[in-house]
């Protein structure tokens, strides 16, 4: 294998490197961009104030027939 042989190898392994790491740092600015829809209350369900399915610590609206965008933190227990 000459010199030139081993530029050119290495080019591409490194132009394959550049090209995995752009399209990686494209995903995953496309997934973190993505809001993830919560998951209704059973079927049935009235109107109110329901725990957050993505966030333990509030309480999200759900209208009836889905959630809304109001949030509200839940209290924590009186003392």
């Amino acid at each position: 294998m000459t010199m030139i042989d081993l530029v050119i190898a290495v080019s591409l392994c490194l132009a394959l490197l550049f090209i995995g790491v752009v399209v990686g740092v494209i995903a995953l600015v496309v997934h973190a961009s993505r809001k993830p829809t919560p998951t209704a209350p059973p079927t049935g369900q009235p109107p109110g104030w329901y725990p957050d399915p993505h966030d333990a610590s509030a309480l999200r609206y759900f209208d009836g027939r889905g959630w809304t965008e109001h949030v509200q933190r839940r209290e924590g227990p009186s003392t």
